[in-house]
């Protein structure tokens, strides 16, 4: 597994730019959405922000059918520790596939919001 720090926002974006995506997240879909540009298509799937481990198999499912209609598809994570059982699965198999939870999180401010609620 390669590991690369990337200092802003244009230099992450090549990651994804004018390819096939596939989302996995607990965050809405159309705010998952509206944080891609210049994209192909996106596939956003919605998941449970609870029970992390009781639906890898389903999940694993769904992206392997979603992968099989998108062959080149890169695939988007903001999912936990579920997100990186599946990103290891899927690299495994040859696919590629980031770990965007904390980027979302920034883009989205939910950590944010979470701070002024305290």
């Amino acid at each position: 597994m390669t590991y690369k720090y990337v200092e802003n926002d244009s230099e992450l974006s090549k990651l994804w730019q004018n390819k096939d995506k596939i989302t996995l997240s607990s965050f809405p879909k159309n705010r998952i959405k509206k944080i891609f540009t210049n994209i192909k298509s996106i596939k956003a799937i919605q998941c449970s922000p609870t029970n992390s481990y009781n639906y890898i198999d389903q999940y694993m499912d769904i992206i392997l059918m979603e992968l099989e209609k998108r062959p080149k598809a890169v695939c988007l994570f903001a999912a936990g520790p579920r997100g990186k059982v599946l990103m290891h699965k899927l690299i495994d198999k040859g696919y590629v596939c980031y770990d965007l939870g904390h980027y979302i999180d920034g883009k989205l401010k939910t950590r944010q919001l979470f701070f002024k609620q305290i």
